[in-house]
């Protein structure tokens, strides 16, 4: 006998799944949260009930979009196999590109634009660089000069002109 939809947690809860469509690349981590939230159910939900799980986590417009589709109604469509593979479908470039240089320039271009508060600051920017960089680096698509020149350029005008000043300071051919 399936389970009910009450088992789950409700929408906005911190232990419910969540998409987020302005960014798709959340999409993997949606279905395999929401995957292992079925797994921990005590009574298994229905292929039907799985679905409707799926969209309850989604905002109004994807969950309209999804609600739209054959496989969300159709009674033989199987939610891991069809209905989570024809969602997929709906956000080419899911499985192709994790990161790309222009992700790279786009956080270095916002970051140069102020300065930096704190080291925590900094760190968070950092964190995010790195996690750009390093999937740029293994893909061949950056090299290690690229990688530094990326990092500098994200530091505020007035900071570079500071580092270039202690540069100059330590090293007088720097140029």
């Amino acid at each position: 006998m399936p389970g009910t939809l009450q088992q789950l947690p409700f929408r906005g809860n911190r232990t419910a799944p969540s998409f987020d469509s302005g960014n798709p690349k959340t999409l993997r981590r949606f279905f395999k949260d929401l995957e292992a939230l079925f797994d921990a159910l005590v009574t298994p939900l229905s292929e039907q009930q799985k679905k409707e799980a799926a969209k309850q986590y989604t905002p109004i417009e994807v969950s309209d979009l999804w609600a739209a589709l054959p496989e969300y109604t159709g009674a033989s469509s199987i939610y891991l196999i069809t209905f989570k593979k024809v969602i997929q479908e709906l956000y080419p470039g899911l499985d192709e590109l994790r990161w790309t240089r222009n992700d790279l320039t786009k956080l270095v271009t916002e970051r140069q634009a102020r300065e930096f508060v704190d080291l925590k600051d900094y760190t968070a920017y950092y964190r995010q660089f790195t996690l750009i960089s390093s999937y740029l680096k293994a893909q061949q698509w950056l090299g290690e000069v690229d990688e530094a020149c990326f990092l500098y350029l994200g530091f505020s005008m007035v900071f570079r002109e500071k580092i270039n000043q202690r540069l100059q300071a330590v090293d007088l051919n720097h140029q």
